[in-house]
């Protein structure tokens, strides 16, 4: 089973991008996988979005059952040391393919310890095919804040930046050991099916048409943004971030600067002219 790993920050897009991926008819969503260990235990009853319950459903169930007559695969999925996480993540994709006939798995990880084990793996005989998939700063945050009141927002604004520029720099840094795609969020939604085209050749999976209409199809996710398919919103460009008042655009520009520059973004909002007009 090929692996398709999506790397990058918190707020970046990655579950918009697993349900595309996934609506793929021999792609299986597994969105943020390593989060199974936590709801197997303390939410076994957690809705899937295909409708089935975690402890029920026709794929994890058995998943599950499997993990569990391996008591030592939950500690070492958790390891930090790269030899133990790597075996007991390698596991976990063998145990996942023993119930499942999809050809490929789409999951995503916001920890950059577990992508790093991951690619720099030398002994894995995985297909891995990474996709480094980045947000303008200031969206990221925007999208944090119309959930922020007080002066947390200001904590996020400061936090969401930082770690913005440290974990996209550190994702970065990886492309030197293994091939990975860099995808920009607003040409995702700018151009849903050339970018998901150009992702599928990529990964070396004929593109579906059905991609683009993915709130069409039932995927078992059980993590992330699942309000995506039940509002069934198309894909399309977001300009909200773009009413942000100039200040906190500004400040938000000088703490992720330079590091926005050298993936791309315009420190004016009028570099999205292009994008706007869509």
């Amino acid at each position: 089973m090929k692996v398709i790993l999506i790397a990058g920050s918190g707020q970046s897009g990655s579950t918009l991008l697993t349900l595309l991926l996934g609506a793929h008819p021999d792609i299986l969503n597994g969105g943020e996988l390593f989060t199974l260990f936590h709801y197997m235990k303390k939410q076994p009853d957690k809705p899937c979005l295909d409708g089935y319950k975690l402890n029920d459903h026709p794929l994890w169930s058995l998943v599950i059952s499997e993990i569990s007559k391996r008591e030592s695969l939950k500690n070492r999925i958790k390891s930090k040391k790269k030899e133990i996480f790597n075996a007991a993540f390698r596991e976990l994709i063998e145990i996942i393919s023993m119930f499942s006939d999809k050809k490929a798995i789409v999951i995503t990880s916001k920890q950059f310890w577990r992508i790093k084990n991951i690619l720099e793996d030398d002994t894995s005989d995985l297909e891995i095919c990474t996709i480094h998939l980045i947000r303008d700063p200031r969206a990221k945050v925007n999208s944090k804040l119309k959930r922020s009141k007080g002066m947390k927002k200001w904590y996020y604004t400061f936090n969401k930046s930082l770690s913005w520029s440290l974990t996209n720099l550190k994702c970065s840094s990886l492309s030197k050991k293994r091939e990975i795609y860099f995808l920009k969020y607003e040409d995702l939604t700018y151009n849903v099916e050339n970018m998901l085209q150009e992702l599928m050749r990529h990964c070396d999976i004929t593109f579906s048409s059905i991609q683009i209409t993915y709130y069409n199809t039932e995927q078992p996710l059980f993590s992330g943004n699942g309000q995506l398919i039940n509002r069934r919103d198309p894909v399309v460009f977001r300009r909200d971030f773009l009413k942000m008042k100039i200040g906190l655009w500004c400040i938000i520009t000088i703490l992720t600067f330079p590091i926005n520059i050298v993936f791309g973004y315009p420190v004016l909002k009028r570099g999205y002219k292009k994008y706007a007009s869509n």
